[in-house]
């Protein structure tokens, strides 16, 4: 592992030599986090705004907060804290009216496109990105409308409701960043490479199992528009207890220009997009011993996770990975399946 240190305009500043811990937390469908900690005399030129590019990770991260302590012992620690690149896209609005139809990968390609690679106002424009690579593997096709929504929401949205992941890959011999998008690959029991997370295999250090219906929703009303003018369109399924219904607004929809026909295309997506916000979810957290891995394994890939004394054993994609560096440990902390839902965030998803 290497750490560089590069300016906003990519340009290189130096090499970290020494740092006391790394915590270093990617995650498959919004911006990551990460915090470093030096002794004071280590800590070089360190500043808010700088981006820190770590050679075991594809995504750079930028520093958001610097902060100094004293351990009354005459020592001085600097720690700096941030985000993973991907974070500079909740920078900017979708500013004008996108009215879009196509799969969920290139609806997000051309969000970005519009709004940070290729924007109409000059000003808007992220310097050095690009789009990456596309491979996601979903052909699905959605009919998309959103108006002054913040473009790293509107990309998570439309990425959790697929699957899918995203973010700014730094290749540093170009100087530049490519914005991708990927779908997992199945690395399960029954395929051809499993990856097998169990602590009977020796997999698995420590590992905690959860399941949570109680903000689950099958069945969503999603509207647009006001009293008699409201458009309706309904989304999900169930059938007596096995119904959980909610309502939500799509309020970045717009009538103007259009048929009901089309902007109930665009409930129906809006409404599986707030519907995939209130999963069963259930889910792994586990402290992985990497050295007896079957198999390696990806952000985003749908690997089989299994404790025989629980009687559980789950197909789960990986959602997030969490890496502690220090002189003393070395550790890899995996999220397989859903995140529980916050109070927030099931608010933030009936907006």
């Amino acid at each position: 592992m290497e750490i560089f240190m590069f300016s906003r305009s990519l340009e290189l500043i130096g090499i970290v030599s020494n740092f006391s811990s790394l915590e270093w937390y990617r995650k498959l469908s919004e911006p990551g986090t990460f915090s470093i900690s030096f002794l004071e005399s280590d800590a070089g030129t360190l500043q808010t705004g700088m981006i820190l590019y770590n050679t075991d990770e594809p995504e750079p991260g930028i520093i958001t907060k610097l902060t100094r302590e004293s351990n009354g012992k005459g020592s001085e620690l600097v720690i700096a804290k941030g985000y993973t690149l991907s974070r500079w896209l909740n920078q900017r609005i979708v500013a004008t009216r996108e009215l879009l139809s196509g799969t969920p990968s290139s609806i997000m390609r051309t969000l970005v496109t519009n709004n940070a690679i290729s924007p109409s106002n000059n000003d808007r424009k992220i310097p050095n990105l690009y789009l990456g690579n596309d491979d996601s593997v979903v052909t699905d096709t959605m009919q998309y409308q959103t108006e002054y929504t913040n473009l790293a929401k509107a990309l998570t949205d439309i990425a959790d409701s697929y699957e899918l992941g995203y973010g700014l890959r730094f290749d540093m011999s170009e100087g530049k960043l490519y914005f991708d998008i990927w779908s997992g690959t199945d690395k399960t029991v029954t395929s051809e490479n499993p990856c097998l997370f169990s602590p009977e295999f020796g997999s698995v250090f420590s590992q905690r199992y959860y399941e949570d219906i109680s903000k689950y929703a099958s069945y969503i009303i999603c509207g647009s528009g006001n009293d008699d003018d409201r458009i309706i369109q309904d989304t999900g399924g169930g059938v007596g207890l096995d119904r959980y219904e909610i309502y939500a607004t799509a309020s970045g929809i717009s009538k103007k220009n259009q048929t009901e026909a089309q902007i109930k295309a665009q409930l129906r997506s809006a409404g599986a997009e707030k519907l995939a916000k209130y999963p069963k979810t259930k889910g792994f957290e586990s402290k992985i011993n990497i050295e007896n891995v079957t198999s390696e394994f990806f952000l985003g890939d749908y690997v089989t996770c299994e404790n025989k004394r629980w009687g559980v054993r789950e197909n789960m994609q990986v959602r997030a990975i969490r890496r502690n560096v220090s002189a003393t440990r070395d550790e890899t902390t995996v999220t397989f399946g859903d995140p529980v839902p916050t109070l927030t965030s099931l608010l933030k998803a009936k907006e």
